[in-house]
């Protein structure tokens, strides 16, 4: 949230109730920054309770008590915060787009945990001379993935957002083919839509995943052998609660292995490194336990 949206907010919070609803709508942010929910009335009992003591020395000290007394936190009240917030939060965002002569998409699709496939909508634009990068939309794709499917997803999320389809100069994708295919793509029927041509770029992540995948295939090997490993150990309870105790007693910075698959390939490193890391201790846990994998780890470190 801009400092201005705030300021904006906060001024208008003051005419309507004072200070005591300023001091909400400040709970409120702090909700939403950490996703996190504290029952406010909770909240206010722990200000009470320590305020005589925090404020002993202060001469309104009674007045700042009140304070916190007449500042209204109930479920409600944080919820109705909130929505103003975000109400706000878009619409400062409307005006920063519409206000900008060029526009530029980046667009993700993906499927999550729950096997649903989403559409992120991001754009990129200049204020001033600030360049800002703010996500649009996320969109649920109910049926297929299709670039048709895709394309009407899109055109929704930038009409609610009131932008001018002639604004956008440039489209990243992932390069799938729903997206750059060359009759029924993403970037040819958007094309049609908006009326005139569009720069296409690749995004420079998934061309650096893909040449892991097809350069690298060194790591396949490598990667093979830490898979087992890790598996073997977080993917048994009785291994993984046997390994816990074991990094409980070598006093570790860490608490596990990071497990690692196919779908999320940008973990690829983290888990390298933390298995790194680790490298003496699993190899201590797997002599202990007298494993097979231990003679495959003694292979991987030669």
């Amino acid at each position: 949230m801009g400092t201005l949206s705030v300021n904006i907010l906060f001024s208008s919070l003051e005419e309507e109730g004072g200070v005591p609803k300023k001091g909400v709508a400040m709970v409120s942010k702090s909700h939403c920054k950490h996703l996190k929910v504290i029952k406010g009335e909770f909240l206010k009992e722990a200000w009470l309770a320590c305020a005589p003591l925090l404020f002993d020395d202060f001469g309104n000290k009674d007045k700042i008590i009140q304070r916190i007394k007449d500042t209204p936190l109930s479920r409600n009240t944080i919820k109705e915060r909130i929505l103003k917030l975000a109400k706000n939060v878009t619409d400062q965002q409307k005006i920063d787009i519409n206000s900008a002569p060029f526009i530029s998409l980046c667009l993700d699709e993906s499927t999550d945990v729950t096997k649903s496939a989403r559409l992120a909508v991001f754009a990129r634009y200049c204020v001033g001379n600030v360049i800002k990068e703010e996500l649009i939309a996320i969109s649920s794709l109910l049926t297929t993935t299709k670039g048709t499917a895709i394309c009407t997803a899109v055109k929704n999320s930038l009409a609610e957002k009131e932008i001018d389809l002639k604004k956008i100069v440039s489209v990243t994708t992932d390069g799938a083919p729903s997206m750059v295919g060359k009759k029924n793509g993403f970037i040819s029927l958007f094309q049609t839509d908006v009326g005139h041509s569009i720069l296409e770029f690749h995004c420079i992540i998934h061309q650096q995943a893909l040449c892991a995948k097809s350069g690298l295939t060194s790591l396949y090997n490598v990667m093979a052998v830490v898979t087992k490993i890790v598996n073997l150990i977080s993917s048994q309870a009785l291994n993984k609660r046997k390994f816990d105790a074991l990094l409980d007693e070598v006093n570790s910075v860490y608490n596990g292995l990071l497990m690692y698959n196919n779908v999320r390939w940008l973990s690829c490193g983290n888990v390298l490194q933390r298995f790194v890391d680790f490298l003496e201790d699993i190899r201590l846990f797997l002599l202990l336990n007298n494993t097979h994998s231990c003679w495959m780890l003694c292979g991987f470190q030669n």
